[in-house]
């Protein structure tokens, strides 16, 4: 039971520097940390997933296949990530790997925010409940736990080392 809470209780804490690394480092240097809230990248990006989208030096850095991220063209506070299908003149040709057809618009350079780099499955249900009051609480009380399991833990660890010598 021990040696459960123990690796319970590291592989909680690299994930905790693994989201608070993007989520409060990352954007200083313009990479994002976003939820996958739909499912027109599947299978690419599921539904749940996070996506680290990487910024980009130049536009020139994009290429047909590429997964960028960019604002939409409807309302700058919605973030979309689909694949770019055919480079433009004015832009970028992109669709969701689900979708039937191509985007109705073409991806202006300026909206482009970055290319996905890699993504993790199911963590952005993680991230995207961190983000509500709800969320944190919850999440905060399996870390408390775990961290009370790893004191007591230490503790019997060096009240049993000091009686063996």
């Amino acid at each position: 039971m021990r040696k459960l809470a123990m690796w319970l209780t590291g592989a909680f804490f690299v994930l905790l520097l693994c989201c608070a690394f993007f989520l409060l480092i990352g954007p200083r240097y313009g990479w994002s940390v976003d939820a996958v809230l739909s499912g027109s990248m599947e299978p690419a990006l599921a539904v749940g997933s996070i996506e680290v989208t990487k910024p980009l030096q130049t536009n020139e850095d994009i290429e047909v296949g590429d997964i960028v991220t960019f604002r939409s063209p409807s309302d700058a506070d919605v973030v979309i990530s689909h694949r770019v299908i055919a480079i433009a003149d004015n832009g970028f040709i992109t669709k969701g790997d689900a979708n039937r057809i191509p985007d109705e618009f073409v991806v202006q350079r300026q909206n482009v925010l970055g290319k996905v780099v890699f993504h993790i499955p199911y963590l952005g249900y993680l991230v995207w409940a961190m983000k509500t009051p709800l969320g944190l609480f919850l999440l905060l009380i399996p870390a408390i736990l775990l961290i009370a399991l790893s004191v007591i833990n230490l503790h019997d660890v060096e009240k049993n080392s000091m009686g063996q010598q």
